[in-house]
């Protein structure tokens, strides 16, 4: 089982800073991390190697047509497979809806028409990284629902860290892991080593692009039954949601410190908490 992501950035931040291991950045790659006695010629070979799967990883990731479209194309077929919806996929910005025209593009719009409920506006992250509730990901499919009229957020991805659902049940957001990335099928062969553990370890890759059912289940049998619950809440919440979102925007690319500050406000304020000065890094919340 894999560790907790914001454990392991904090771990890494201590050993780096009690001088037991060492940093290196190479060019267009995260971070890296080694022992101060990391050398001779075993150790570099598999250090270019690693180096080399992790460029290669990259690439595949920042490609539309190898990463993104192969998870749109899951998350598509699930909303059909679902017999719930009217499907509109993708749906291009300025596209006419009850007559409103959208203002920004969503990945999937879904029109419930077996049960009454609010309009679905889905978006689906095919990212390694795990999010979390204050993440940019998120906050852009919120004001992306807000500028909907009679619309609620959906969020599909591969890993959303635990707090997340504590926020999103006050405010009305739904959200699903796959615990997958999705690939083209065309690049199976390229993805063996990158799987294998003494590769990147990325077991959870794969170029199987059938919805698995425990998605299908959510678009057909959870969403419908939750929907007006969840219509609730969002609504409840929106002039907060849009005064976060939109004014302040955190549904835009911004600072990490100026996000997490933001975030801290939204939280306490959704939540009632009072401010007894703590630390926003003593949080669950931010990496």
């Amino acid at each position: 089982m894999r560790p907790e992501p914001i454990k392991i950035s904090r771990a890494l931040v201590s050993l780096t800073q009690s001088g037991l291991i060492s940093t290196e950045r190479p060019p267009n790659l995260a971070v890296f991390y080694k022992p101060n006695d990391f050398g001779g010629v075993t150790d570099e070979n598999r250090r270019s190697y690693i180096l080399d799967l992790a460029t290669k990883f990259h690439t595949f990731t920042k490609s539309k047509p190898l990463c993104g479209d192969p998870f749109e194309h899951v998350v598509k077929t699930a909303c059909l497979q679902s017999k719930q919806y009217h499907v509109i996929s993708p749906a291009p910005q300025n596209l006419e809806i009850s007559g409103y025209a959208l203002e920004r593009e969503c990945d999937h719009i879904l029109m419930p028409r077996t049960f009454s409920g609010p309009l679905l506006i889905v978006e689906d992250k095919n990212l390694r990284e795990w999010l979390t509730p204050s993440s940019e990901e998120v906050w852009a499919l919120i004001g992306k629902a807000l500028r909907v009229p009679n619309a609620i957020p959906v969020l599909i991805c591969r890993r959303m860290h635990f707090v997340g659902y504590t926020i999103f049940g006050h405010v009305g957001l739904a959200c699903w892991q796959v615990y997958r990335q999705y690939f083209h099928p065309s690049i199976e062969s390229d993805l063996v080593p990158l799987r294998h553990k003494d590769g990147l370890g990325f077991a959870d890759i794969t170029t199987d692009v059938e919805p698995p059912p425990a998605l299908v289940r959510f678009f057909a049998k959870t969403l419908p039954q939750h929907a007006e619950a969840f219509r609730t809440r969002f609504e409840t919440n929106r002039v907060l949601l849009q005064r976060y979102a939109i004014d302040l925007g955190l549904e835009t690319d911004m600072w990490g410190s100026q996000r997490s500050t933001l975030f801290e406000q939204f939280r306490r304020e959704l939540l009632g908490l009072e401010d007894h000065g703590e630390e926003l890094e003593d949080t669950p919340f931010y990496p």
